[in-house]
Parts: structure tokens; C-alpha cells; sequence
């Protein structure tokens, strides 16, 4: 359930269970720790003895981990929301097994982690605990080869800085005959900063001479920790094997999204406390030509009782950051929604020149409209600010 600073307000996430069979159901949520029945007041519980037990005795009874509705039934076709609440109350990491139990049916386990940190801990938002960057396979003798992003993301609750060491290229030139099989080609700088829930954008060029699987390890030093390893993998093939005919490897199956079972571009859940909403969470822009402006359409939905002022934010995608090769934009770029509702906004894509191989993140900021008085109040507070900053 992610890494949040201790003390923090909780944080949750919602999971919808869906009956997709012909029957009607019941199931419950339940830690082995929870007892089959109701104790009576004169009974003493028994004591946790290992520090297992402590662990989890702890979790338990300061509610580290909070789940609703414990249980429920469906009917066929039917879908039910459960909110999974994780609240760090103190610095330490958290782990609770909770076992899916399906009346007359079957029984599965799920993993419950968490980890809560120092408010100024500088940590990178991780995948199975490393940093690795699998490129799309590329044909021998590609001149113009896509350039390749790595995206190193902030997941702490402090600004992350960061430092990438790219002399280990120079190694890889000189076992393959002097040519720069994969090369830095801009994007974020190799030294900076990356703030609170920002990301910084890597680009690369791979130019493979032979029909393997190539591997680099560049040092990246994160915060005051030690360097660790920076992992790029790229798999050069014949141009005559299409490379959707050759068998992938396991990292890069993983990067095909659109092939994950049961994945879905449209919402399909929804919090109730989200009070603005989308049509879909993941946009494809499919393959570009060059020079040209490609257009995708979304709907935001005003689901709260007030006005709601919305912004977005392109983040990596910035002009100024200059991270793609091309301009992204989004009309209207922020306005004003009534209760209900619904606006149509455009995203726009004008690709440059230079082919290329993106994903990530934009975002839509809403917060309720804000009356003359408070605009008012709100811009004496930041000249304040801003005159005792001086």
C-alpha cells in the first residue's frame, strides 16, 4: 500500500470484487489472527508470544490496516466496492495476510504491506525492489531507432535527489568495436532533484549490432544511500524476424499492458469520495507519423454538489522540460464544472521529428470553487508570505 511519511492521514485504496459466475455468493475478509466467534467479556485473550504475534497483535489493535465492508454477497453479475485503509501511525514496515474466503467455494490470500517512514526520508518508487529499464526490442541496422524512456519516480514523502552515472557506456562502446550500442539522449538531467510526486524522464537510444540480448548496469545514487544499480536490458534482432513473431522475454511481456488479463482502459472503480471523475485512466495514443497532431477525447464529471475548479497538469510532459520529442496539450486547460456536469476535454499530440517510445502520467486537479472572499484571503496570505520571506 506504498510508502507514506508516519503520522500522515491514512491512506486508501478501493478493490472491486465482481460475481461473473451463474450462482449467488457470500464472502468475507478475515485475518487467521480473528477470532471464529464472539468472546465474552470474562475471557482473557491469549498473549501473542513471538515477535510474529507482537507484530501483528500490534497492527490489529492500533489498526494499521482497516478494511470495509469485512464481508457481503453478490448476485450473479453483481459488483461490490471494498476500501482498504492503511494508517502509519508510527516509522516501521507493516505486513497483514487476510484470507478471500468464498462461501462453499474457494479460499485466497492476500497480502496486506505497508511501510511508513521519516517525513524527510528520500526514497524512489520501486518495482519488486530494483530500478530496471527493459527497451523495446530494435532490428539490426536501424538508422533512426525510437528513442527510450526510464522513469524514475519519487516515493517518498521528501524531494529525492538523485545522481546517474553513465561512464559504464563508454565500456560498452569499446566491447562492440567503438559503436554506442545504447546512449544517453537527454531528457532530464543526470544530476538534480526530483520533487514530491514529480518524476524524472530519461531518454535513450538503442542501436543494437547483433542479434542478442544486451545488458548495462549504471550506478545511480539516490538521497544519502549508497549507489545501486541502474539495469538497462535491450534485445537486438534480425530485421527479417518481426519481432511480435519472436518469443519475448519475460520483461518485456511484462511492458505490453494492453495484454494483461482482465486490464481495462475505462474506469471500473470509483471511490465515493472522488468527487471528479473520468471516462477512462489510461489514453493510447497508438503510433504517430511524424509532424502530425493526433487527438483523443475525454469526459470529466462534476460528482460533487459544488462548483469544482479544475486544472491539468501535463507534469514531465511540460514544453519546457523538453522530455518527448513533440508538444502535448489538453483544452480547455482548467474551468469550472457545476454540480453534474460533464465536460469534454482534448488531448493533443503534435510528434516531432525524432520517432519515440513513451508512457506516463498527467493530472487533473479539482478543489471547490473558491468565493471572491477567500480569492481575496488567500492572495493577502501569500503577499504576507512572500513579504516576510524577503
Amino acid at each position: 500500500m506504498g510508502v507514506v511519511a508516519a503520522g500522515q492521514v491514512p491512506r486508501s485504496f478501493w478493490v472491486q470484487f465482481s460475481n461473473n459466475g451463474a450462482l449467488p455468493l457470500a464472502w468475507e475478509l478475515h485475518s487467521y489472527d480473528a477470532p471464529q466467534v464472539e468472546l465474552e467479556n470474562w475471557v482473557e485473550p491469549a498473549r501473542p508470544l513471538t515477535q510474529a504475534e507482537k507484530e501483528r497483535a500490534f497492527i490489529i489493535d492500533n489498526k494499521i490496516f482497516d478494511l470495509h465492508p469485512h464481508s457481503g454477497s453478490l448476485q450473479p453479475g453483481q459488483t461490490e466496492q471494498v476500501c482498504f485503509t492503511f494508517n502509519p501511525v508510527r516509522e516501521g514496515t507493516y505486513q497483514l495476510p487476510l484470507f478471500l474466503r468464498v462461501k462453499d467455494g474457494k479460499q485466497l490470500q492476500l497480502q496486506l504491506n505497508g511501510r511508513a517512514v521519516a517525513a524527510s526520508a528520500q526514497l524512489p518508487l520501486t518495482v519488486r525492489g530494483s530500478q530496471s529499464c527493459v527497451l523495446a526490442p530494435v532490428p539490426l541496422g536501424e538508422l533512426e531507432p525510437p528513442l527510450q524512456c526510464y522513469t524514475l519516480r519519487n516515493g517518498g514523502p521528501a524531494p529525492l535527489q538523485y545522481r546517474l552515472d553513465i561512464t559504464p557506456l563508454q565500456q560498452l562502446a569499446k566491447q562492440n568495436y567503438g559503436a554506442e550500442v545504447i546512449k544517453y539522449a537527454g531528457g532530464s538531467p543526470l544530476t538534480g532533484e526530483v520533487p514530491v510526486g514529480d518524476v524524472a524522464v530519461f531518454n535513450w537510444l538503442f542501436q543494437p549490432l547483433e542479434a542478442k540480448l544486451y545488458r548495462i548496469a549504471l550506478p545511480l545514487s539516490l538521497g544519502p544511500a549508497a549507489p545501486q544499480p541502474l539495469l538497462l536490458r535491450g534485445r537486438g534482432y534480425h530485421p527479417v524476424q518481426h519481432p511480435e513473431e519472436a518469443q519475448p522475454t519475460p520483461e518485456e511481456a511484462a511492458q505490453r499492458w494492453q495484454d494483461w488479463l482482465g486490464f481495462s482502459a475505462a474506469s471500473t472503480v470509483t471511490p465515493p469520495s472522488r468527487v471528479l471523475r473520468i471516462n477512462q485512466e489510461i489514453l493510447d495514443l497508438g503510433v504517430c507519423l511524424p509532424a502530425s497532431k493526433t487527438k483523443r477525447l475525454l469526459v470529466l464529471q462534476n460528482a460533487a454538489g459544488v462548483n469544482l475548479e479544475f486544472v491539468w497538469d501535463l507534469a514531465a510532459y511540460e514544453e519546457e522540460r523538453r522530455v518527448i520529442s513533440g508538444r502535448m496539450s489538453v483544452t480547455p486547460a482548467a474551468g469550472i464544472l457545476e454540480p453534474g456536469e460533464n465536460l469534454v476535454c482534448q488531448v493533443s499530440f503534435e510528434s516531432g521529428l525524432a520517432p519515440q517510445i513513451f508512457s506516463g502520467e498527467i493530472f487533473c486537479y479539482a478543489r471547490p470553487e473558491q468565493t471572491p472572499e477567500e480569492v481575496a484571503h488567500e492572495e493577502a496570505m501569500l503577499k504576507g508570505t512572500a513579504g516576510y520571506a524577503s
